[in-house]
C-alpha cells in the first residue's frame, strides 16, 4: 500500500502555535490572510531550510487545522506530498522504508511546522522590514539555497 493510500491523522496546533498563526494571517503583509494549512507548510518548509531547533512543547490546548477527512481527500494529496517530503529530508533520514507511518510523518510535519512559526514570529511578526524579508524568504525557498541580492 503506497504512502498515499492510508489513512492520515488530521492536523492540530497548540494554543499558542494558533496564536502566532492568527496574529501572522492579520498583520498586514505578503502573509495577510493566509490560509492555516498552508501558512504551517510555509513554516515548516522554512524550519527545514534553516534548521531550525526543536520547540520546547507546552501542554496547552489543540486545534484542529486539517480534519482528517480533508487530508484524506484526494484535494489534497498534493499536501500528503509535502508533508512525505518534508519527514524525507528530516525526521525520515532520506531512507523511503521509514515513511510507513502517516501519523508519525504528520507528527514530525507539525514539529517542523511549529519550530517555523517561531523564526516567523520573530522575523515576520517583530522585525519593521518584515514583509521584504518574506518575499526574499519565499524566493529563496522556490529557488533553492541561492541567496538572493538586493542591489538593484
Amino acid at each position: 500500500m503506497s504512502v498515499q493510500q492510508k489513512k492520515w491523522p488530521g492536523i492540530s496546533v497548540s494554543d499558542e502555535d494558533r496564536r502566532i498563526i492568527d496574529r501572522i494571517i492579520k498583520q498586514d503583509g505578503i502573509l495577510k490572510s493566509m490560509p492555516m494549512k498552508d501558512l504551517l507548510l510555509l513554516a515548516a518548509s522554512i524550519a527545514v531550510k534553516k534548521t531550525a531547533p526543536p520547540v520546547f512543547e507546552t501542554n496547552s490546548g489543540t486545534n484542529q487545522i486539517v480534519h482528517p477527512t480533508l487530508l484524506n481527500d484526494r484535494d489534497y494529496r498534493e499536501y500528503r506530498q509535502y508533508i512525505a517530503l518534508i519527514f524525507y529530508m528530516t525526521s525520515g533520514n532520506k531512507q523511503l522504508n521509514n515513511m510507513s507511518d502517516t501519523t508519525v510523518m504528520v507528527k514530525s510535519f507539525i514539529d517542523y511546522a511549529q519550530r517555523g512559526l517561531r523564526i516567523l514570529e520573530v522575523d515576520y511578526l517583530e522585525n519593521k522590514a518584515s514583509s521584504d524579508n518574506m518575499v526574499n524568504e519565499l524566493i529563496e525557498l522556490l529557488i533553492g539555497h541561492r541567496k538572493i541580492s538586493t542591489e538593484a
